[in-house]
């Protein structure tokens, strides 16, 4: 495994809790203002990209991975997860925030397995 570089472009998403409809909005303008390029609301969740410091910074974790195997958190005792700790964001949006998680890359392609 290796670390993401902090200058590294990185994507999520984020999965917002189904009985906040009216909210969405504000947890969108939170990212962005945070420095994170939002994605279309598409349902209850949508995309967030930013450099791999930012992640950092803002979900308090540090990063590992692959091209393989994607991009994962580096968890306390060594083992890594695709989920960011929600825990992390700031009281306002907090409970509007299901998951962020990076996406697990495709079993095909390059190298990929079938």
């Amino acid at each position: 495994m290796v670390k993401p570089q902090d200058t590294d472009r990185l994507s999520a998403q984020v999965i917002l809790r189904a009985e906040i409809a009216a909210a969405r909005q504000g947890v969108l303008d939170w990212f962005r203002q945070a420095g994170f390029i939002v994605g279309p609301l598409v349902g209850n969740n949508f995309s967030i990209a930013a450099q791999a410091a930012t992640f950092k910074s803002y979900f308090g974790v540090d990063l590992t991975g692959t091209p393989q195997s994607g991009v994962k958190v580096l968890g306390a005792e060594g083992a890594a997860a695709l989920e960011l700790p929600v825990n992390m964001l700031p009281t306002a949006i907090r409970d509007k925030v299901e998951a962020v998680l990076f996406t697990k890359p495709p079993d095909f392609g390059l190298g990929g397995r079938f």
